[in-house]
């Protein structure tokens, strides 16, 4: 049995589970992994690995001298404990690399140079697939900003009036202009009691969202009172 766990760094020496895959076979072991979402620590060895000092680690076949000196006491009972008998770690110089992790062997043994080797061989065709990954990601992550920001944009352009007011010798022109997709920018005409006009203008402090939110709540709070003929 195999998972491939797909790792993000939270912080100093501590990972995030963001995907997981699990791949059936070899014997009933059950191997130990951390579950999707969760964080961990890594022994220093390991987190080493991660950080591009190893690429290929064959938990199974270290020798405890090997294992306590390159990699430190706590790395092989570490991986003993959770049945990681052969450990591949790709896109190693990434905020984002994955950890392949395989359980014993069907028949119980060491695995043999020839397997090594070949796993060895589809590292880089496997870090080329996780970058690919990782790109796709990231491109479904903009477009889903995208549209949110988008919709933002069509809730505060719905905010500003439609129309100027008709007012007999005054000629009344408006435009606005955010910097970004959206932002803190307003204006509003106001009936206000007595036949008169109200003219709000409002500029909130910073940009995005947040801002747009602050302004939103401003304009009802404006047109509130105004209805409420408070001036």
């Amino acid at each position: 049995a195999s998972w491939v766990l797909w790792l993000e760094r939270e912080d100093q020496d501590v990972w995030a589970v963001r995907d997981r895959w699990q791949r059936e076979g070899g014997p009933a072991q059950s191997i130990t992994v951390p579950p999707l979402g969760s964080a961990f620590s890594l022994p220093a060895g390991l987190e080493k690995a991660l950080r591009g000092q190893r690429a290929f680690l064959a938990a199974e076949q270290w020798d405890p001298y090997w294992a306590s000196s390159m990699l430190g006491a706590e790395a092989l009972p570490y991986c003993k404990e959770r049945d990681w008998a052969l450990l591949l770690c790709l896109a190693r110089e990434s905020d984002r690399p994955a950890l392949v992790v395989f359980g014993p062997t069907i028949e119980g043994g060491l695995y043999d140079e020839g397997c090594i080797e070949g796993l060895g061989s589809l590292m880089s065709p496997l870090e080329l697939h996780l970058r690919n990954l990782t790109l796709v990601s990231t491109a479904a992550r903009q477009e889903q900003l995208r549209s949110e920001m988008e919709l933002a944009r069509s809730i505060q352009m719905s905010l500003l009036p439609r129309e100027t007011p008709d007012l007999a010798g005054i000629e009344l022109a408006c435009r606005i202009r955010t910097s970004s997709e959206v932002g803190g920018d307003y204006y509003d005409f106001l009936d206000l009691d007595s036949g008169k006009l109200g003219l709000a203008l409002g500029d909130a402090t910073g940009h995005g969202v947040p801002a747009a939110l602050l302004i939103s709540t401003v304009a009802s709070a404006f047109h509130t009172q105004a209805a409420g003929g408070q001036h």
